[in-house]
């Protein structure tokens, strides 16, 4: 099996798409000839992912992934096992002693909070204060990346650690809200012919 399809299935397993159980029993029917579409493909035919965008994202991720190495735990041995994701309120972990040669991590605000589930009865106005706010939370939390995506648990990135801020999965006009309620009419335009803006 490549290191695209180990790749895509720890990226899926982190995003809360599929589970190890899962990858352990579709990995047996992947030889070396199997590629990353392959794999995705049989995703979508065994009804495990429904949402196709994210797992073409995240099939372009792995294969970008996949030229460094494979990933660091295998999603297809059955003998290892998934961390649980961090619950929506966990507050934030207690600082660890420094391991030798390395700094402990810095926590400078309490986890980022938002009420996902009632993005569909908030207004414009008060959507965009919200988003402000999580911003700000997420910068507070000295988090790196915030991942609001259709079809996933919205989550963040901090450490290379992910940890997902609610169980709720964002509908398509969910994501698409909060990624351009701050935006310009201009730029609103920009991403949606490009699907895409910086």
């Amino acid at each position: 099996m490549n290191n695209e399809i180990r790749w895509l299935a720890r990226l899926g397993i982190d995003q809360g798409l599929l589970t190890r159980a899962q990858c352990v029993k579709l990995g047996g029917g992947f030889d070396g000839s199997a590629g990353v579409a392959d794999f995705a493909q049989t995703l979508i035919d065994h009804d495990i992912v429904s949402d196709v965008a994210t797992l073409e994202k995240l099939a372009n991720m792995a294969v970008a992934k996949a030229k460094s190495g494979p990933p660091a735990s295998d999603p297809f041995d059955a003998a290892e096992e998934d961390e649980p994701p961090a619950p929506a309120a966990a507050p934030a972990p207690a600082a660890k002693p420094a391991e030798a040669g390395k700094s402990a991590p810095t926590v400078v605000g309490p986890a980022p909070k938002f009420a996902f589930e009632a993005i569909g009865t908030m207004d414009d106005t008060a959507l965009a204060a919200g988003m402000r706010e999580l911003l700000k939370a997420t910068g507070r939390f000295a988090a790196s990346d915030l991942h609001l995506s259709t079809g996933t648990r919205p989550f963040i990135r901090k450490d290379r650690e992910i940890s997902f801020l609610s169980e709720y999965l964002l509908k398509p006009e969910d994501a698409l809200r909060l990624n351009t309620v701050l935006l310009t009419e201009g730029q609103k335009k920009i991403f949606q012919d490009k699907k895409d803006i910086d």
